[in-house]
């Protein structure tokens, strides 16, 4: 016979007795044995109580002493997780993501107890599904277990998916096997992010009635799976996509309902893809046309077509956007973004003119690896007062207008009539100006600035009157000014610090402190703004001398 021990898992072995210790002829050592055994059930017994108790006591403990989210109710506290989240699906970067980033929700569940329970409560939590095995922290995907888990604890509520990988031999069935999971639950898709390989787009799901929910689909086809990414097809059967974007793909349109989408992103598709998209998407509020092949068959139609609604527009060819710009007409236009990674481009005189004829309030404007000569900056000054925001990448000038290129700039932008407001972009919030290895700014140009914001006031001062001046004239709407010059990446600090000079960095840093606005100057490839150090190490060179 054994007796099990419930307080400590014991299970001791039992003690055969030679004599009924019970009948009166028993020995003595056999009744002794029956007595001990009997003290030992009841010593049990009572541990077994008073682990009981201590664990009750524990909790009532806890809940006295434990941190402020215990006390909380349920909802608060769930509502707090959910805000916890550090990630926005549409914009998270999963192969630079950190690994608290992509299982935020497990490591808040493996905390403690109630932190466990408070987890399981939130669907929230376990809605957005992030899908990786190319990740610093994470070097295999996870187990189909796992997915179906999270799917599961996320109840009714609609799925956020992020796939990120890359097909392989040793991995083909863990993948398909997750895809197809996911797909058994596609009705509840909402936002679907995929970046991969050609070969698992025929295993996702197509149809409509397989996506009632689908809102936004992000679909990139990865290189180096053996397939021509711009072969590739996907024949998609939505009628209710409000986000669209396609990378390496070709998209059947015509089973496509482009009327309810309105942010659209192209990659890799040639020109007469993205010009039938914008010409059937007549919604759009949003449009990103990147790396765009360049092709000689060019359609302009007689008369261009308005569309009201777009409202921010960016194309990154040296090409294209000559094209779109002829083609479209979009009054509701705020934010401009034109860009080529190949040639240096020259837009502004296009786009001052099309500004003017579409009659849009343009707000934010960026011009990257782009040409500018004096004669474009006023015609930008003029033809586009509304702008709040300007960013110019300025690459390949010709050495004869790199000399003025930086006073020219500063210079007509901040000129103060009479009234004392600009006189050029009086709206301009914000300056970012970035100048590539080719030029060869002159640093003396900046100690314009003083003059065109005001005087810098010195101890001397006979009346209050000057100071009074200098703070009216300041009444201009700009927060930042960023400068960049890439061209000394390999100069000796010193040698750049006095290259610059301490009357420009000084008087760079009163504008700072009496106009207002924050100034910046970055240098090199690493961006750092030199104008602190600059200083002290000039203070430290007077102290030496």
């Amino acid at each position: 016979m054994s007796d099990f021990c419930h307080y400590c898992n014991y299970q001791a072995r039992g003690v055969e007795f030679l004599c009924n210790p019970s009948a009166s002829s028993a020995c003595a050592p056999c009744q002794t044995l029956s007595e001990i055994d009997q003290k030992i059930k009841e010593t049990r017994r009572m541990l077994i109580g008073l682990a009981k108790e201590r664990q009750e006591l524990k909790k009532q403990a806890n809940h006295n002493h434990d941190r402020i989210i215990h006390h909380l109710p349920l909802e608060v506290a769930s509502k707090i997780f959910e805000l916890s989240m550090p990630w926005d699906v549409e914009k998270l970067d999963i192969p630079r993501a950190s690994k608290y980033a992509i299982s935020a929700p497990f490591i808040l569940s493996s905390v403690c107890r109630r932190w466990r329970d408070i987890a399981h409560s939130t669907p929230q939590l376990w809605a957005n599904l992030i899908i990786c095995d190319r990740n610093p922290h994470f070097c295999t995907l996870p187990a189909p277990s796992i997915v179906e888990d999270m799917i599961v604890r996320a109840r009714n509520f609609p799925l956020s998916i992020i796939f990120y990988g890359i097909y392989e031999s040793n991995q083909a069935v863990a993948i398909r096997k997750i895809i197809y999971l996911l797909a058994r639950h596609s009705k509840r898709w909402a936002d679907f992010r995929y970046e991969g390989p050609s070969q698992l787009l025929s295993y996702l799901p197509t149809d409509d009635e397989d996506l009632p929910l689908l809102r936004r689909l992000h679909l990139t086809v990865t290189h180096g799976s053996g397939v021509d990414v711009n072969k590739t097809s996907f024949n998609l059967r939505v009628r209710r996509l409000n986000a669209l974007s396609i990378t390496g793909v070709r998209l059947e349109a015509d089973n496509l309902d482009w009327n309810n989408l309105q942010k659209l992103e192209l990659s890799l598709r040639p020109q007469h893809e993205c010009f039938e998209a914008l010409m059937r998407a007549p919604n759009l509020t949003r449009c990103i046309l990147r790396q765009i092949p360049y092709t000689f068959s060019q359609f302009h139609p007689k008369v261009p077509i308005r569309r009201p609604s777009l409202q921010h527009l960016e194309i990154t060819d040296g090409y294209f956007y000559q094209f779109i710009l002829k083609s479209f007409i979009y009054p509701s236009l705020s934010t401009l973004v034109l860009g080529s990674n190949k040639i240096a481009f020259k837009p502004i005189p296009l786009i001052v003119e099309y500004i003017n004829k579409s009659e849009c309030a343009l707000e934010s404007l960026s011009l990257l690896n782009t040409e500018v000569v004096d004669s474009d900056i006023g015609a930008l000054c003029n033809g586009i007062p509304t702008l709040q925001y300007l960013q110019i990448s300025l690459s390949n000038t010709s050495s004869t207008e790199a000399a003025g290129i930086l006073s020219a700039h500063l210079a007509e932008f901040f000129v103060i009539d009479g009234r004392k407001k600009p006189r050029y972009l009086p709206d301009l919030r914000s300056l970012i100006l970035t100048m590539s290895k080719d030029l060869q700014p002159d640093w003396s140009d900046l100690r314009l600035l003083p003059d065109i914001f005001g005087t810098p006031m010195t101890t001397d001062t006979a009346n209050g009157s000057a100071s009074r001046y200098a703070t009216e004239r300041h009444r201009h709407a700009l927060e930042s000014v960023s400068i960049s010059v890439n061209r000394f990446d390999r100069m000796k600090k010193p040698e750049l610090y006095d290259a610059i000079g301490r009357q420009t960095l000084e008087r760079i840093v009163w504008l700072r402190s009496n106009a207002g606005v924050r100034w910046t100057l970055r240098i090199g490839k690493d961006g750092e703004d030199v104008i602190g150090p600059a200083l002290d190490w000039f203070k430290m060179k007077s102290s030496v001398d």
